[in-house]
């Protein structure tokens, strides 16, 4: 959903009738898809309820 969220945004095509494969290639072609990276990290809380804080640089 992202990915048709960001092609929506830069004005690439969104032809629904295509499969997500077939989405990805004319996208990956149109030469303005980066590529994207996702990290995820959990963090065990204070157990008297204080917040607890993440910050990634």
């Amino acid at each position: 959903m992202a990915m048709e969220m960001l092609a929506t945004t830069i004005g690439l095509p969104d032809d629904p009738s295509l499969t997500w494969d077939q989405k990805e290639e004319q996208w990956k072609l149109s030469g303005k898809i980066y590529n994207t990276q996702n990290f995820t990290q959990s963090a065990e809380g204070n157990k008297g309820g204080l917040w607890t804080t993440v910050i990634v640089q």
